[in-house]
Parts: C-alpha cells; structure tokens; sequence
C-alpha cells in the first residue's frame, strides 16, 4: 500500500454504522514531496473512536 500524507481539513460527527459501526467521514489536502497542496481528498469511513489515541486528531 502506498503512504501518502494529507493535512486533516475537518472532520464530521460521528454517526451509526451497521457495517462499520461508528464512522467520522474526514476530508484533508493531499500533500505532494514538498509538502504543497494538489488536491482535496475525503477519507471514509474512520473508525476513530478506535484508533489509538495519539493517532486521534482535532476537529
């Protein structure tokens, strides 16, 4: 798998899943090697609530 790094832009609430049982969709910049925007990217779903804690990012 391929690591790309994105700025977290916002995050939404998290809601009630029955295949993924609770998700935040989340939307960031994705960053080139010099670390300057190209494009907008949504990730979904998250599970945060799951993730380790010092994996967990602001609002």
């Amino acid at each position: 798998m391929e690591r790309r790094k994105i700025l977290i832009a916002t995050k939404t609430y998290p809601s009630i899943s029955t295949k993924y049982q609770e998700t935040v969709c989340t939307a960031g910049v994705l960053l080139d090697d010099d670390e300057k925007a190209v494009q907008w990217i949504r990730i979904y779903p998250i599970r945060f609530r799951q993730l380790d804690f010092d994996k967990r990012y602001p609002r």
